[in-house]
């Protein structure tokens, strides 16, 4: 017997006569996926606008009144001692006893004087002892000691008092050598209503000593004295006709 080999093709059709009857144009089209449309990005916030850069306001510059002089005789004077950041050094009697003997001198040659020291002016009150004590570096300088700070913390007695003029009396220098003491106080006057402003520097020494007294009334009367004669020939101040020099108690 023959045997006869159909095509494969064939065999599929006749074992199921379902896809003999529809044949290949009627088999179901395979299914496609439906497109996924791309995401949609949020939208953009507009960039926010330019910063309007407003010019800085002209600057108030307060120019001295060179043709109008500096005179204490009918003025109010606050006194800013800054001394007291070398306290040890000076000592305190000396100090005590230069505040006595200045406010002494300042009397009948203004129409009114005060005196502070830096540490009773609120800024300095206002301020921990530590961080006090920062401001002095060693006991041979003085750094960072905060002036204009101190002097802005008191303008409200300033204001109350009537101060026309400032006077600062500041430690520029210090100097140890032995037994002696070196030093140097910078007195720095300023007028308030335009900020024209004098200047003396005091060099001064002494002999240290065993007693914290140290001749406080002999030394204090001596700055006195040099400040008297420099403000003086400054034309800053009147001499008292008949006056002693100043002395102390």
């Amino acid at each position: 017997m023959k045997r006869m080999w159909l095509p494969l093709a064939a065999c599929l059709f006749a074992a199921s006569p379902a896809l003999a009857r529809s044949g290949p144009e009627s088999a179901a089209a395979p299914s496609v996926p439906a497109p996924v449309a791309p995401p949609v990005a949020p939208p953009v916030a507009p960039p926010p606008p330019a910063p309007v850069i407003m010019p800085p306001p002209p600057m108030i510059q307060v120019q001295p009144d060179l043709t109008k002089p500096l005179d204490l005789s009918q003025a109010s004077l606050y006194v800013y001692d800054f001394l007291d950041v070398r306290e040890k050094a000076y000592q305190p009697k000396v100090l005590d006893e230069l505040e006595r003997q200045l406010l002494a001198w300042l009397k009948p040659r203004t129409k009114a004087a005060a005196i502070i020291r830096s540490k009773d002016t609120p800024y300095i009150q206002n301020r921990d002892a530590n961080t006090w004590q920062s401001d002095i570096s060693s006991e041979h300088e003085v750094d960072r000691v905060p002036v204009a700070q101190a002097i802005a913390s008191n303008l409200g007695a300033e204001r109350t008092f009537g101060a026309d003029y400032r006077l600062i009396l500041f430690p520029s220098a210090f100097t140890y050598s032995g037994s002696w003491r070196f030093y140097t106080i910078r007195f720095v006057l300023i007028r308030k209503a335009d900020f024209r402003s004098w200047q003396y520097f005091y060099e001064g020494s002494h002999l240290v000593m065993l007693k914290e007294a140290e001749r406080s009334q002999s030394r204090a009367q001596k700055i006195i004295e040099k400040l008297d004669a420099a403000m003086t020939a400054a034309g800053l101040v009147q001499k008292v006709a008949g006056e002693a020099a100043p002395a102390g108690k």
